[in-house]
């Protein structure tokens, strides 16, 4: 399995905000505008650029709620289970 790029990453420039790069200025993602409005462009593009946080911080929740998970015994609700189902399951879609 490929690794993705490491982050951080960064918009390339104030005027290019949409090629997004890492430390060395190699391109990671560029952000097409196609038939988006301006603000939902902008939008992707954060989230683009903060995707390996996201993917760090998701790690790290799943490992938190692996470890909690027997402590936390509420027949009312899956809350944690659910938790621990929806991050292994985006995680699975970074690391496939």
């Amino acid at each position: 399995m490929t690794k993705h790029t490491p982050g951080p990453w960064y918009p390339a420039s104030p005027d290019h905000p949409l090629w997004i790069v890492i430390g060395d200025g190699r391109t990671v993602a560029n952000v097409c505008p196609h038939d988006l409005s301006a603000s939902a462009v902008a939008a992707n593009a954060r989230l683009i650029k903060a995707a390996p946080d996201l993917h760090k911080a998701a790690a790290h929740a799943l490992e938190a709620l692996n470890n909690v998970a027997d402590w936390i015994d509420d027949p009312e609700t899956d809350v944690v289970d659910n938790a621990i189902a929806v991050l292994r399951a985006a995680l699975e879609k970074v690391e496939a």
